[in-house]
């Protein structure tokens, strides 16, 4: 397996293990030693994982606040 091909792997089981278990990919992170491709993307994934539902919460919130700003033009009207 080339290196692009693990960092891949890694990478998708970074962002599972955030997902699933993220207790887990907590702990094992920091602890990691041994710095290859698979480790790199293991890393990555799981801060993408972090990243993408960072910006699922900002997007719901965005979506919260212009339906609460259509609700209060229709109460003034």
């Amino acid at each position: 397996m080339d290196a692009e091909q693990q960092y891949i792997k890694g990478f998708n089981n970074g962002f599972l293990l955030a997902e699933h278990a993220p207790g887990l990919v907590q702990k094992l992170v920091p602890g990691l030693q041994t710095v290859n491709d698979y480790t790199d993307g293991l890393i990555a994934g799981s801060q993408q994982y972090s990243l993408d539902r960072e910006q699922d919460g900002l997007s719901e919130l965005s979506r919260l606040r212009n339906n609460s700003k259509g609700h209060e033009e229709k109460e003034l009207e």
